[in-house]
C-alpha cells in the first residue's frame, strides 16, 4: 500500500474505507512483520530417523537452522509427506500451543504430497507436527524453508 503515491510501500498509514464516502474516512492499520527470504533449505527430514506416527505430535526446532534467527515469528515453507502409510492429513503449528482445527495438508496412502505453508513458530522457535492417517500408519516428513517473518 502506497499512501502518498511516491512508489514506496508504507508500513504504517491510513487507508480509504470503501464503505464510507470522502477522503476524511481513513482507517489506520499497521503491518507488524517483515518477510525475509533465505536460500531454500531442508530444516527437517525424518527419513534419517523414525517416521512420524498417526495421532502423535512431534516437535521440531527451526530457529538456528537454515538462516532462521531466534527472533523469527513464523516461517514460509514447503511441507512434504513422503509415502504416507495411509490416507490422511497433517497439522503443523506453533510448538506449545493448542492443536489447530485445520490441516496444513492432506494426502493419499502411498503418494508423496507437498504443500506450501506459513507456519507460526512457538516461543522456543519450534513447530509441532501431527499426522492423522487411516489405519494408524506412519509417514516421513520434510520441512523445506524459503523465508521467515519477524
Amino acid at each position: 500500500w502506497d499512501s502518498d503515491g511516491d512508489g514506496d510501500f508504507d508500513t504504517i498509514g491510513n487507508s480509504d474505507d470503501p464503505d464510507l464516502p470522502g477522503a476524511a474516512d481513513a482507517t489506520g492499520f499497521s503491518v507488524g512483520l517483515a518477510f525475509y527470504t533465505v536460500p531454500p533449505c531442508r530444516a527437517v527430514d525424518t527419513r534419517s530417523g523414525a517416521a512420524i506416527t498417526s495421532n502423535v505430535t512431534r516437535t521440531f526446532a527451526i530457529t538456528g537452522l537454515c538462516g532462521i534467527p531466534a527472533s523469527a515469528k513464523a516461517i514460509s515453507a514447503n511441507l512434504t509427506a513422503v509415502v504416507p502409510g495411509g490416507t490422511g492429513s497433517l497439522n503443523a503449528w506453533a510448538a506449545g500451543t493448542p492443536l489447530p482445527g485445520t490441516s496444513a495438508m492432506n494426502y493419499r496412502a502411498g503418494v508423496t504430497r507437498a504443500n506450501n505453508a506459513i507456519v507460526t513458530l512457538g516461543g522456543n522457535g519450534a513447530v509441532d507436527v501431527r499426522p492423522v492417517l487411516d489405519g494408524n500408519g506412519a509417514l516421513h516428513f520434510l520441512i523445506d524453508v524459503n523465508g521467515y517473518f519477524e
